[in-house]
């Protein structure tokens, strides 16, 4: 129930997808993000998601709604604005994907996959260099953080012998190097 959102966006993508190029298609990508938005808010107030996943869903979705309605203003009449709407709705849809989710490796990859679609939205106009550069550097600052995830990901994982936020959660809390309970006497010395 909590990823209808993400699902609501993959298919406004594909409805924009088809709908490209003609009048209808203009006001697709803001329609969407604000029908995920409207559909996330009672699921968010019905105590239906955790209250941090909850508000960090309709952060995400709020935000997209911002960039759907300043990009269809500041992509008008350009050739590849369908394009670019497309994207940014498989982009929001993987960053809703990744607030949302309660396993470590679906989140990683859509956390790789959401950082993918900024660097292209990032890259839409290809041909100037500060775009370039722009493109290089977050390329290489993903590199360096999406392994880092990867790791840290692969490392809980493999520690915990699942991959549920949970599970993971839970097995940290009996390490005995995980964080002290609540009202535990500190250690001697600490």
């Amino acid at each position: 129930m909590s990823l209808l959102p993400a699902a609501v966006l993959l298919l406004a993508a594909l409805l924009a997808a088809l709908l490209r190029g003609s009048a209808r298609g203009r006001g697709v990508t803001v329609l969407a993000a604000a029908a995920a938005l409207a559909v996330a808010l009672p699921l968010a107030l019905s105590g239906t998601l955790p209250p941090v996943r909850a508000a960090a869903q309709l952060f995400t979705l709020g935000l997209v709604v911002v960039v759907a309605v300043f990009s269809r203003r500041h992509l008008d009449g350009d050739p590849g604005q369908a394009r670019y709407d497309r994207l940014l709705l498989a982009t929001a849809g993987a960053a809703v994907l990744a607030v949302s989710t309660g396993d470590l490796l679906v989140l990683a990859v859509a956390w790789i996959a959401t950082g993918s679609g900024i660097t292209a939205l990032v890259g839409h106009h290809a041909g100037l260099p500060a775009t370039a550069r722009a493109v290089t550097s977050l390329r290489r600052a993903r590199l360096a953080g999406d392994t880092a995830l990867v790791l840290a990901v692969g490392t809980l994982v493999v520690a915990a012998g699942s991959s549920s936020l949970e599970d993971v959660t839970a097995e940290a809390a009996a390490s005995p190097w995980g964080p002290r309970a609540r009202g535990a006497p500190a250690a001697p010395g600490a």
